[in-house]
């Protein structure tokens, strides 16, 4: 049960911080003149382009949360080893690695916002990499 509850909370702090994200690089790229945006919102309210996502990533999120902290659960059965700060090595390292497969390409898609997605990839590796090990257990 402290999986499930762990993951769950993981996941919608998670989802705060990327709808914060999301809203700051929207907000950048409408500023330096993306032309994607300023098309987007001369077609569409903001409120209409945001809140979707927030209905979206929620949920995700937490799915997210309670998927990882089932696989921390596997893990910590079969390699209870731990390292890298993490009750767990080879549940973080395969955080680190995930992290790095997905987030490579949006930093080379989206230059402009760059910091933006640094820091998604580093909320994303600290959540779940190291916050769900740590409450779970």
């Amino acid at each position: 049960m402290n999986y499930l509850i762990a993951g769950a909370a993981v996941g919608l702090l998670l989802a705060s911080v990327w709808i914060t994200w999301f809203c700051l690089s929207f907000f950048m790229l409408y500023k330096r003149g993306s032309l994607f945006v300023t098309n987007l919102l001369n077609n569409q309210a903001p409120s209409k382009i945001i809140f979707p996502f927030i209905i979206l990533i929620n949920p995700t999120a937490v799915g997210l949360g309670v998927m990882f902290s089932y696989i921390f659960a596997i893990f910590e059965k079969a390699y209870p080893e731990s390292g890298l700060l993490s009750p767990n090595l080879f549940y973080s390292v395969m955080i680190l690695l995930l992290s790095v497969v997905l987030f490579t390409p949006l930093l080379y898609l989206a230059r402009g916002i760059r910091s933006l997605i640094l820091g998604a990839m580093l909320s994303f590796m600290l959540s779940f990499g190291w916050l769900i090990p740590y409450l779970a257990i």
